[in-house]
């Protein structure tokens, strides 16, 4: 049972990892498509 829950604790953690460096991800590649866009408006 013990070995369950540590399975399902496991899951949900890379689960919410995965979300969180995809946003992580998402976010930074805007930053850089905005900082390309000011660097060549200049």
């Amino acid at each position: 049972m013990e070995g369950g829950a540590a399975d399902s604790l496991t899951s949900s953690l890379v689960k919410i990892a995965t979300r969180e460096s995809g946003v992580l991800a998402r976010e930074s590649g805007r930053a850089m498509m905005v900082a390309g866009g000011r660097s060549q408006g200049l």
